[in-house]
């Protein structure tokens, strides 16, 4: 069984916000088994990449303008129409045994950096290159962030129609690594 935010759980979030660091503490909404995607080849509506959240404004505005109903997130492409990540999580593929890690900027993100040191640590091989909507035709999707963990991306919207991803045999594995590796704090006097 896998471990999840349980009702009245607490979501901290740490951004820069017009040059002010900003701890907003929220409630834990349900984390997603699945995700579905957005994939648009619209401008990156990013200006600091690198840097969580002075780009949030901007992010709302292009999941407002570009989401496709039924999707839980857009995807951000390069130019070329890569994809680098969503606009809250990191993406990754699996082409086979070996973890493909995007192309391009993407903000750092814990989660990720979490399934790389786990995927060295059991010897897989990880490479870059590009993530397109073709290459998800064969190749299971993965989105990843610090609320929903490891999220099997099951649908890809594009503009000529809904891509499947394959299932990764491994998915349900590493999502009870990843939740395991928490521990519920209780308040303390």
């Amino acid at each position: 069984m896998l471990q999840r935010f349980a009702p009245g759980d607490l979501f901290p979030r740490i951004s820069l916000a017009a040059g002010q660091l900003r701890l907003d503490i929220r409630p834990a909404p349900p984390a997603r088994p699945v995700t579905r995607l957005t994939y648009a080849q619209a401008p990156d509506p990013r200006s600091q990449p690198l840097v969580k959240g002075p780009d949030f404004p901007a992010l709302a505005r292009y999941r407002a303008e570009y989401q496709d109903d039924g999707a839980d997130d857009t995807v951000i492409v390069d130019s070329s129409g890569a994809m680098l990540e969503t606009t809250t999580g990191a993406l990754v593929a699996w082409d086979g045994e070996t973890l493909v890690l995007p192309t391009g900027t993407a903000l750092p993100s814990i989660t990720l950096h979490q399934v790389t040191q786990r995927a060295a640590a059991l010897g897989i091989r990880t490479e870059t290159r590009p993530l397109t909507p073709e290459l998800a035709t064969a190749c299971p999707l993965w989105f990843l962030n610090s609320l929903h963990g490891i999220s099997p991306v099951t649908e890809l919207y594009t503009p000529t129609g809904i891509v499947y991803p394959p299932c990764n045999p491994h998915t349900a594995t590493w999502q009870q690594w990843w939740w395991d590796s928490f521990h519920k704090e209780t308040a303390r006097d």
